[in-house]
């Protein structure tokens, strides 16, 4: 088995094991924790090289609240999310390591994003069909919808799992019909564009996947958007992959 697959397989079923042992006892498991950190660090510099994006992204993952008054909750949660956050960064890597690089071999150019998805839960089947195809390029995808509340609100809840995203895809689907029969999309989706919007770590790097028969609202249709109709939603991925690349990915 590649050196680089069998470490980083390794390092996945550790942060599973703290994010089970964290959910269990309520209180962050931090046992042998800064040895597992060092580990993946150590990992990731010899897959893609000491100045890498892929490095940096994973050093700059938090796992404590960064409020001066956070309470033992918050510790909790910034914790949980910390650990999925850095275990999907691992699976992303180790997909690379098995499809593309050999023993021998190491990337130190490569940049995977960090995507914070926002879509309703009607386009659950889309959603699936998205995730895979940038699951496939190495992505880390973050769907909301399939996060834990964690006992928060609804805008608490997408900051923190937005936190460390650093780009945003945001599908818009026809979910209703208004008065004058125009098609529009759930207002979960119009709330969550508008927080992607003020993020400084996604800062404006945001695509819309917008179903054709979809109207946008007034303060959105002067943006860009690639439009698909569902019956070929497939076609969306090779514009997809320019937007991803115009943004520095890849």
């Amino acid at each position: 088995m590649n050196k680089f697959k069998r470490s980083l397989l390794v390092l996945i079923e550790d942060a599973r094991i703290r994010v089970e042992k964290t959910i269990e006892s309520n209180q962050p498991y931090w046992q042998n924790f800064e040895a597992w950190k060092t580990k993946c660090k150590d990992t990731i510099d010899l897959i893609y090289g000491l100045s890498s994006r892929n490095l940096i992204e994973f050093n700059n993952i938090g796992y404590v609240a960064l409020n001066v008054y956070a309470t033992p909750k918050d510790n909790l949660i910034a914790f949980i999310v910390g650990m999925m956050t850095a275990k999907q960064k691992l699976e992303g890597f180790l997909f690379t390591v098995e499809n593309f690089i050999d023993e021998s071999e190491q990337i130190r150019t490569g940049i995977y994003p960090t995507i914070f998805l926002s879509r309703s839960e009607k386009a659950e089947k889309l959603s699936n069909r998205l995730k895979l195809f940038l699951s496939n390029l190495g992505a880390t995808v973050i769907d909301v919808m399939e996060q834990p509340n964690l006992n928060l609100s609804l805008s608490n809840k997408i900051t923190h799992y937005m936190r460390p995203c650093n780009c945003g895809i945001v599908l818009v689907t026809a979910d209703e019909t208004i008065i004058s029969g125009e098609k529009r999309e759930k207002p979960n989706i119009d709330h969550e564009m508008g927080l992607l919007e003020k993020d400084p770590n996604i800062a404006g790097k945001i695509i819309i996947l917008k179903e054709d028969v979809v109207n946008l609202p007034t303060n959105y249709k002067e943006k860009g958007y690639i439009s698909f109709n569902r019956s070929s939603f497939s076609d969306v991925f090779v514009n997809l992959v320019k937007e991803l690349r115009g943004f520095g990915f890849y």
